[in-house]
């Protein structure tokens, strides 16, 4: 058996976090947003088998970005808010918010 998760093994694992809980992800540069038009679960598949070519077309098409310090200040203006839902496939955090934000 693939020491490699399945996409239905993600999706098991997806939880909401507060931006006290991605703060440090940010500080080191590995907080990645996905896009509402994407499937979290299926960006970490990506992201953990290493299809860097899907990867790269999601950054292309901004459906996938860096966390950027203005949009960090924003989401610490309510820092134990849940504002978006996690994944973690080290060495990165990709969250994806919460569709009410």
């Amino acid at each position: 058996m693939s020491d490699k998760k399945t996409i239905e093994e993600f999706n098991g694992e997806v939880e909401q976090a507060d931006w006290s809980m991605l703060k440090d992800h940010h500080k080191r540069g590995a907080l990645f947003e996905v896009s509402l038009n994407l499937n979290l679960a299926e960006v970490a598949n990506a992201f953990a088998k290493d299809y860097s070519s899907i990867v790269k077309l999601w950054l292309d098409d901004g459906d996938l970005v860096k966390v950027d310090d203005d949009r960090a200040t924003k989401f610490a203006q309510d820092e134990f808010k849940k504002i978006a839902n996690f994944l973690i496939v080290q060495p990165y955090v990709l969250i994806q918010m919460i569709e009410c934000q």
